[in-house]
């Protein structure tokens, strides 16, 4: 077996240069993690300067975040290009509203986790660019947030009125011995995982926003023929009075709802 002698001068060199570019960068990294404690200098979450703090003025920090992002103005409007045809059940507009009243929230302790993490890493490389990075710019660490899913689910219920259609499930009207059915018809309701991915997207980005989330088609839960098979009945008034499946009243102005 060749000893390192034995080796070409050039071979001998870059094993050189690579043992001693090595050794220099764990002094380095070695020299910044004693240096430097909480999070790296430059670190930004969603805009807000967080470097060099550390634990509870650190979760400080990242709450008053989430209240900032949850505090601007958020519009939030079907697509324009998702209407339904003529004589469909309603109309569609818009609401204003914020990510606090859609129930935003960071997980606190998992971002500032990750925060922390930046230049402490397992991989030496990893953690020697996180530090060379930050002394030369600026590291951005996206929050770990989510919508609490009741608070979400409420204001769906809220704001229902105002950007989805529910389905007509059709009915009959009664006016002496004449029976008019109303026909189901179909609604459109918003896609609840695209609202949720842009609105999360334009709360955690800083300043007001609006954001035009696509629709889905509703179905009724009933047809045209249930609406039949209820006009012909032989017991009209027991249905008109008793009621059943279907919006059944005397005959009245506008779509019966």
């Amino acid at each position: 077996m060749r000893s390192y002698t034995d080796l070409p001068r050039a071979t001998r060199l870059t094993i050189f240069f690579g043992v001693a570019l090595f050794a220099l960068s764990a002094v380095v990294l070695l020299i910044f993690r004693v240096a430097r404690s909480g999070a790296l200098p430059g670190t930004t979450v969603v805009g807000v300067d967080v470097g060099g703090m550390d634990g509870e003025e650190l979760r400080r920090a990242l709450r008053e975040v989430q209240e900032a992002r949850g505090g601007d103005e958020l519009g939030v409007s079907p697509s324009a290009d998702d209407a339904l045809g003529a004589g469909s059940a309603g109309t569609q507009g818009s609401v204003t509203t914020s990510g606090t009243d859609m129930g935003y929230r960071i997980d606190v302790v998992s971002t500032a986790g990750n925060v922390l993490e930046r230049g402490r890493q397992g991989n030496p490389f990893a953690a020697l660019a996180d530090h060379l990075v930050s002394t030369f710019g600026t590291i951005t660490e996206e929050p770990i947030d989510s919508f609490d899913e009741e608070e979400f689910r409420s204001w769906l219920e809220r704001n229902d009125g105002e950007l989805s259609t529910q389905p007509f499930p059709g009915g009959v009207e009664f006016e002496g011995s004449n029976v008019t059915p109303r026909y189901p018809e179909a609604g459109l309701v918003l896609d609840e995982s695209e609202l949720e991915f842009k609105a999360l997207g334009a709360t955690r980005a800083p300043g007001e926003d609006t954001i035009t989330v696509a629709t889905e088609e509703a179905e009724p839960p009933t047809t045209d023929a249930d609406v039949d098979d209820r006009g012909t009945h032989p017991n009209r008034l027991a249905i008109l009075l008793g009621g059943g499946l279907f919006d059944e009243r005397p005959a009245c102005a506008g779509p019966l709802r």
